[in-house]
């Protein structure tokens, strides 16, 4: 069973500490409404966001109601990816772990890194450098951090610098493990794209990853997954969540695109705000790629090679059980008759999207692989200690 995710209890404290009001009040969430009902036109908004290029997050309201809403949503993502990569050389045997995070904008990867460490049974100091274009924004993620140290008592260390991430970067002196770009790929203009990256490369150390989270719409969804395909080209390593080193089946057709959706424990002034402004934000979806430069993949940690992800819903229908998967050969239809269920490949019943699944004796044909009554389903478990 999936685990849900639940914002930690110190969050609603930072937030009412720097917004100066009460998240768990109603009547002190109305003055939000108008900033955010802004802010979630402009954001959903992805081709005319691509012709307007103003830094939005310079006028305070709309900063600080990014801060109350989109960055509660978007903190809790961190944590899945990050989880991911706790395999990795990158984390493993590490007692200090150096950060980038590129477009830090109001402070959201700094929230989302305390998060993730907060369930660690033994956290790495982390000294992380956050950088963005504007500078309230930097100095707003400079409060998220000294607030989130103060509630958590972890050691994560946050400098702040201003920086235009659309041209070559400075040098600082230093490489970093983890280089983090949360909703940074779908606001840079497409000319910068093979410099942007490059400059990136720069920026790590010999066994570091770039972690790109993008939201889960078509376009931002594509993008991410064609930027996937061109760091390939270049000699990039995808570490997760793909097991193929090739291009992206999701590109084939122009409807497709993959993302992540993962239940969680929605804030009671999240659901308040929903309801005021016309989301709904029920699960929290996103797309994610992890790359590195050195050629370390999330399959050499696993205990079942090859694994497949599940990309897709589960559908149950009456005769039959099905979903999208895909490995290192590829997408396909995952499927199982009814009449061919049995002990061995029950836990088809319960795959979720982006599960990784040991399939064993099933049966590829052209167009699917069916799972027979012999054939075997496991859902493989990452665990991150």
């Amino acid at each position: 069973m999936r685990t849900t995710l639940t914002i930690p209890s110190w969050w609603s404290v930072l937030l009412k500490d720097i917004l100066e009001t009460d998240p768990d009040v109603p009547e002190s969430l109305e003055a939000f409404v108008p900033s955010l009902e802004r802010l979630s036109s402009y954001l959903n908004d992805t081709a005319s966001r691509e012709r307007r290029t103003a830094p939005y997050l310079r006028d305070l309201r709309l900063r600080h109601a990014y801060l109350l809403y989109f960055a509660t949503a978007n903190l809790g993502k961190l944590s899945v990816p990050l989880f991911e990569l706790r395999q990795s050389v990158a984390f493993r045997g590490k007692s200090v772990l150096r950060v980038l995070d590129l477009g830090c904008g109001p402070g959201t990867g700094i929230a989302g890194l305390h998060a993730f460490l907060g369930g660690l049974s033994s956290p790495p100091v982390v000294e992380l450098l956050a950088v963005d274009a504007v500078q309230e924004n930097i100095h707003l993620a400079a409060r998220v951090g000294e607030h989130a140290r103060r509630l958590t008592g972890l050691p994560v260390s946050v400098r702040i610098a201003a920086m235009n991430i659309t041209r070559p970067y400075a040098t600082w002196g230093e490489r970093f493990d983890l280089v983090i770009a949360m909703n940074v790929l779908n606001e840079l203009p497409l000319q910068h794209e093979a410099r942007w990256r490059n400059g990136i490369m720069e920026q790590l150390t010999e066994d570091g990853h770039l972690l790109l989270i993008e939201p889960a719409l078509r376009e931002t969804g594509r993008r991410l997954l064609a930027f996937r395909d061109a760091s390939i080209d270049e000699g990039w390593t995808v570490y997760a969540p793909c097991f193929r080193q090739a291009d992206c089946p999701a590109l084939e057709r122009e409807t497709d695109w993959c993302h992540h959706d993962i239940p969680w424990v929605r804030p009671s002034f999240i659901a308040w705000l929903d309801e005021r402004i016309g989301n709904i934000k029920k699960s929290l979806k996103f797309s994610y790629v992890i790359l590195n430069r050195h050629g370390e993949t999330l399959s050499a940690h696993l205990p079942f090679t090859p694994a497949r992800r599940v990309v897709s819903e589960r559908f149950d229908e009456k005769g039959r059980t099905w979903c999208f998967v895909c490995g290192s050969d590829g997408r396909h239809v995952c499927q199982r008759n009814r009449r061919d269920r049995g002990p061995s490949n029950e836990a088809f019943d319960h795959v979720e999207r982006y599960d990784i699944l040991a399939l064993e004796d099933v049966e590829q044909r052209v167009h699917d692989l069916r799972i027979p009554p012999t054939g075997a389903v496991r859902i493989l478990s990452v665990s991150g200690e």
